[in-house]
Order: C-alpha cells, then sequence, then structure tokens
C-alpha cells in the first residue's frame, strides 16, 4: 500500500482517532500499532520499552508485536537492538542486518523507526521500502507526539483505577475504615512487632445492641448514618486500629499494652457513653456497644485465633445485658471444643454401628408381672460401654440427638415386634430428647417407623418427656401429647419432681404415666421429706388417673415402701440392670 498526498491527511486523521478511542495503555499501543501497519503496508511491527545503552547495541523490552509469530514468543522479553532502530529520529533503515540475531518468522531488510517522545519506539518491519513519495520520517511525527500524550494519560487513569480497586477491595465503601480483609494483614503486621518488642496487643470485636431496631423505626439511612457516625470514633490513633467487619460488628486493634487492664481501660474511652450519642435529625439515639476481647500472647499467638477467640466472648457478651465486654475465656473454648469432639465421635458411632441399645424391664408391683421395658442408648467403645449421661448432655442441642431419637425408636419398634412374634408382648419406653421432640417432623417419624416395621402394634410404643422439656415450651408439648396421643401411643412424664411447679402442671398435661425421679427413691428411706413427696406424687397422680413409675428401685425396702404408698411399677437394678436384646428372652422366666 502507498499513500499519496491526497491520503495523507485521512490517515493521520484515522490514526488520530485511533490513539484518541482508548483509555487502555496496551490496547492503545496494539491499536496504533495496526493502523500504522494497515496504512503503511508493513508487514509486521514492534514496540519497544525501557531502553537502555549497552555498548555498540541498546537493550530494549519488547512490548507489542504484531505480524511476527516468532517475535510473539518472546514478548515482555527483552532485546538487544542496533542503536539504528532506536535513534532519538525517525529513519527509514535498509540493509541485512535488521534484527539481526534474532529469531523471527522472515528476514527483514526495510524498518522504519519511530520514537514515541518519552515511552519508546515503534518499529515497522517489512522487505521492501513502500512505493511513496512522502518522506514518512516526518510525515507522523505530530501523532506520535499525541500517541506519547495519551499513553501518558492511559497511565494515569489506570494507576487511578487501580488504587481505586485497591482501596475498594481493603476500605468499607460506607464507613471508609478498613475492611476485614486489611485488618487482618495489619494485625499480623502488628503481631510481628509485638513478638520482638515483648509488648502484649489486644483483638476486640465490637457490635451495636439492637442495631436491627433502628433500621426498623428509622429507616436504612439512617442506620447508614449511626454506623457512619460510630466509625469517626475509631478513626486509627497511634494506639488502635479499627476496622468494619460486616454490618454492625467491627474489630479493633489496640497496641502496645502493659496487661488486660490496660487493654480494657483504653476500650472504655472509646466506648464511653457520651461517645455513643447519635443525633439524627430531630431524634438522639444512645447507643449500647457489646465487646469481646482477646489478649495477646496469652489467649492466642496467630491472628486468626485472636480473632476467633475475640468473636468467641463477643458472643459471650451478647448473651448477657446490652453494653457488656467480655473476655476470652480459655476454660469455656476448652469445653467448647470437647463438645465439638463429642459431637464429631458421636456422629460417627452413629454410622459405623457402635450405638447400641439395652434395655430394662419395669415391673407392676399389683401383679408382679413385667409392665414393659425402656429403650436405653449405649455407646460401645474400645475403653468399654459408655452411658448415656456421658456424652448426650453434649449433643442434645444439635440436631444429631434427633437422628439418634429416630434410631432408638425404630430399634425399640423392631425389637417390641419380635418380642411379639416370639410370645414376648411387652410395650418399649423411649425417651425423647427436647430437641427432637419439638421438631416439625416428630410426628411424622413416628408414624414412619411404625409403618415401616412389620407387625409393629402402636400400643406396644411409649414415649418419655422429661418434664423440664414439657414447661418450657407447655402448649407445644401439650399439643404433640395429644396428636401422640390420638395415634394409639402412651406418654409418660420423665424425671417428675425435679421441675418447678410441677403438680401444677401434671393436671393439664394429658400422659398417662408419671415416673418418680431417682433421687427421690433413693433417700426416701432414711429422709422423711424425700419420702413424703413420693407419697405426694403418688396421690396427685392418682387423682388425675395417672400410672406411677418408680425409677431407681435398688433394694427390697425401697421395693416394699413404694408398693405401701400405692405406686403402680418399679424399675431399677434391684428388678435387674439394663440388658442386650437378646438377654432379655433368658432373664423372663427368672
Amino acid at each position: 500500500m502507498s499513500i499519496n498526498r491526497e491520503q495523507a491527511l485521512v490517515v493521520l486523521y484515522d490514526l488520530a482517532f485511533t490513539i484518541g478511542s482508548d483509555v487502555s495503555r496496551e490496547a492503545l499501543i496494539q491499536k496504533t500499532l495496526q493502523r500504522f501497519l494497515y496504512h503503511t503496508g508493513f508487514p509486521a511491527g514492534i514496540f519497544v520499552t525501557d531502553e537502555l545503552i549497552a555498548g555498540d547495541s541498546v537493550r530494549v523490552i519488547l512490548d507489542q508485536v504484531i505480524g511476527d509469530y516468532k517475535l510473539l514468543e518472546r514478548r515482555k522479553e527483552a532485546l538487544q537492538l542496533t542503536k539504528d532502530l532506536v535513534s532519538q529520529e525517525s529513519r527509514l533503515i535498509e540493509g541485512e542486518h535488521i534484527l539481526d540475531g534474532h529469531e523471527k518468522s522472515r528476514p527483514y531488510r526495510v524498518a522504519l523507526a519511530m520514537p514515541v517522545p518519552g515511552y519508546g519506539h515503534m518499529i515497522l518491519l517489512g522487505v521492501d521500502a513502500p512505493t511513496t513519495t512522502l518522506p514518512l520520517t516526518t510525515l507522523f511525527q505530530p501523532v506520535l507526539s499525541r500517541l506519547g500524550t495519551a499513553i501518558k494519560l492511559c497511565e494515569t487513569y489506570e494507576r487511578e483505577v487501580q488504587r481505586r480497586i485497591e482501596r475498594e477491595s481493603h476500605y468499607d465503601a460506607l464507613t471508609d475504615l478498613p475492611n476485614a480483609q486489611l485488618f487482618a494483614a495489619t494485625l499480623n503486621e502488628a503481631l510481628q512487632r509485638s513478638k520482638t518488642s515483648n509488648r502484649m496487643l489486644a483483638v476486640v470485636q465490637i457490635d451495636l445492641d439492637e442495631f436491627a431496631k433502628i433500621n426498623h423505626t428509622y429507616g436504612n439511612s439512617a442506620g447508614d448514618q449511626v454506623l457512619t457516625d460510630f466509625a469517626l470514633l475509631l478513626r486509627p490513633a497511634p494506639w488502635f486500629y479499627a476496622a468494619r467487619i460486616l454490618g454492625d460488628e467491627f474489630a479493633l486493634l489496640i497496641t502496645d499494652v502493659s496487661d488486660r487492664d490496660e487493654a480494657q481501660d483504653r476500650l472504655l474511652q472509646i466506648l464511653e457513653p457520651k461517645n455513643l450519642i447519635i443525633r439524627l435529625d430531630d431524634h438522639t439515639i444512645e447507643l449500647q456497644a457489646s465487646a469481646g476481647i482477646s489478649l495477646f500472647p496469652v489467649d492466642a499467638t496467630d491472628g486468626d485465633m485472636l480473632m476467633r477467640h475475640a468473636r468467641m466472648a463477643l458472643d459471650d457478651a451478647k448473651r448477657d445485658a446490652h453494653g457488656t465486654i467480655r473476655w476470652f475465656d480459655s476454660e469455656q473454648d476448652r469445653l467448647a471444643r470437647e463438645r465439638r469432639s463429642t459431637l464429631g465421635r458421636v456422629r460417627s458411632a452413629l454410622e459405623n454401628g457402635d450405638l447400641s441399645i439395652y434395655y430394662q424391664p419395669q415391673i407392676d408391683l399389683r401383679s408382679n408381672d413385667i409392665r414393659g421395658f425402656e429403650a436405653l442408648l449405649r455407646w460401645n467403645r474400645e475403653d468399654g460401654v459408655i452411658l448415656p449421661g456421658a456424652f448426650l448432655p453434649e449433643i442434645e442441642n444439635n440436631d444429631l440427638i434427633c437422628d439418634i431419637g429416630r434410631y432408638v425408636l425404630r430399634g425399640a419398634v423392631e425389637q417390641s415386634a419380635l418380642w411379639r412374634r416370639l410370645g414376648l408382648a411387652s410395650h418399649v419406653s423411649v425417651n425423647i430428647a427436647g430437641r427432637h421432640l419439638q421438631h416439625p417432623e416428630f410426628i411424622d417419624d413416628l408414624k414412619a417407623v411404625i409403618e415401616s416395621v412389620p407387625g409393629a402394634h402402636v400400643s406396644d410404643l411409649e414415649i418419655e418427656i422429661l418434664e423440664t422439656t414439657a414447661i418450657n415450651d407447655f402448649e407445644r408439648t401439650r399439643d404433640i401429647i395429644l396428636r401422640c396421643r390420638a395415634l394409639g401411643i402412651r406418654v409418660a412424664l420423665d424425671d417428675f419432681g425435679t421441675g418447678y411447679s410441677s403438680l401444677a402442671y401434671l393436671s393439664q398435661l394429658p400422659v398417662q404415666t408419671v415416673k418418680i425421679d431417682r433421687l427421690f427413691v433413693n433417700r426416701m428411706i432414711n429422709e422423711e421429706r424425700r419420702k413424703a413427696v413420693v407419697q405426694a406424687i403418688i396421690n396427685i397422680a392418682g387423682v388425675f388417673g395417672h400410672d406411677v413409675i418408680a425409677e431407681g428401685v435398688e433394694t427390697y425396702e425401697q421395693r416394699a415402701a413404694l408398693a405401701e404408698m400405692g405406686c403402680h411399677a418399679i424399675q431399677g437394678f434391684y428388678i435387674a440392670t439394663p440388658m442386650p436384646e437378646d438377654q432379655v428372652p433368658a432373664w423372663i422366666p427368672g
């Protein structure tokens, strides 16, 4: 392609338009180089930067390449070029030496080398010189000057964009405080300094109490204003560093402290009540903030653990009164870790079949016949058989307790159906945890078990619920008991006498059986007050038509006393210890 005088103006206009059409430095140089090649007819071109004279040659960085795949493989690498290719003036160079010593896709005998002021050189490469009468070395000079200016603007813009991106990735958009990512990095740096100086530092997590009410009452914009005003209290100072973690949660790093008291005193300076008064137009809001603190190196030595411990302390503070500050409690953390460990091991035991069901008989004192059996869970471990009291309390607030409840229900119903087929008809009692009883699918669980076990009789199943569970959510528990009875399932009130207002609630709960807690039975022979309580429970239960079972009977004296008082049935070691299901048939004749 050749350029004549009539075309020159159009070419320059096109190049100028290309230079002004992009804000990315790389895209700008690439597009401009493409247009130069198009208008001049050169087959290839490169753009080089970072020029450094080294003897008879110049070291450059190969920034852009178009039209030569061999050179493209070396993009962003250093090249040694002859000085004539990177002169301060535009030059049309001819000869066999062009890019001599560099692997290229074709030999080049012509190069149009043009400096871009302040940034490098654009070098167009070809085999033959373009056919034109115009002086190419001067024709493009105005465009090249404009290109240098455009590159500078692109770099300035890209630096600003990068600065904004970095700020947005490290600072909270609403409060302009550092965010969690930057706080974590700053904390790690502070830890290194503290380890060197042997000084303590405190990590604090703060939560604004009842912040949701502010949003609900005054609107989200007012809530944003509260967060912004609160953040002003936390502007970094020489002795602390603050960040917004999430929502109304903030973090503080209090550095260079000698002990807990100094750290807490500094925190109280920030959270002083007068500092927490926020004015919103015609309203005044008195904030309260709860806080949890962990101390390096006492509570932990790495940033993640310090943050986690501060969070645990904050959770403890939130459970107390508003505006509470709590320090991390290592003993509570130890107990929490033990609970998590127990939870994992019990879940594995359930999945691996290491949980089994033992059965303890109940004897009717009036006929001396077997009334039924209570299904009791056992954990078979290498160190022995573990009783439920050693592990169930650790999981009673986790849904795993529901899975275990379903497992025991199914096992008990299957065993009851098997005994019935063997001519040993007897009902089985199953303890139901409060969380399982209140589960929305509890009644469905009962139906599913009974319907899926061949030969199961609904009248053979009795569920036992704790008195404390019944009292904690009385109306819901009463409704569940009624639904169980509608299915034909018996319901017993377990550990009766350990709750509060027991007798007052007994008349309103539609249970059929009351079980007297072993605490009263064990001591009633030697303590008249305990014996009087047992007699009162038997009498009141009789008024409401409930059967009474005494638990924990261990001696003949206890059995005789209970029979004399009118107790209907007993259960305990005096009768038999809990036994695996395969031992029950052999025990019955004895």
